[in-house]
C-alpha cells in the first residue's frame, strides 16, 4: 500500500509541476506545449528522488536545459524566469492547497 501512495503521489507531482511550467510559460508568453512541460517535468521529478541536496541541484539544472531545448525561451533571461516563476507559483499553490485542507478536515 506504502508503493502505490509513493506511485500516486509521483504522477500528482508530475501532473501538478507541468501544470505550473505550463503556466509559467503562459506567462511569460514563450511557445510550448503542455505534453512538453509534463515530459520534463517527469524527469525532473525522477532526478528529484535523488538524495538531498544532489537530487534538486540535478533537478533544477536538467529543467534549465530541457525548458531552453524544448521551448523558445532563450537560456538568459527567459528560462530563468520561468523556472522562478514555476517554482514560486508551485510554492504559492502548494500552501493554498495546505489551507484549503486544514479549512475542510476541521469541518
Amino acid at each position: 500500500m506504502a508503493e502505490l501512495r509513493e506511485i500516486l503521489s509521483f504522477c500528482v507531482q508530475v501532473l501538478f509541476t507541468g501544470g505550473v511550467l505550463w503556466a509559467a510559460l503562459k506567462i511569460t508568453k514563450t511557445q510550448g506545449d503542455f505534453s512538453g512541460m509534463l515530459l520534463i517535468a517527469f524527469i525532473c521529478g525522477l532526478l528529484g528522488l535523488h538524495p538531498e541536496p544532489w537530487g534538486m541541484l540535478a533537478s533544477l539544472l536538467v529543467m534549465f536545459l530541457l525548458i531552453a531545448k524544448f521551448t523558445s525561451a532563450k537560456f538568459f533571461p527567459e528560462t530563468v524566469i520561468i523556472v522562478l516563476l514555476s517554482w514560486i507559483l508551485g510554492f504559492l499553490s502548494k500552501f493554498a492547497l495546505e489551507f484549503a485542507a486544514r479549512i475542510l478536515v476541521k469541518q
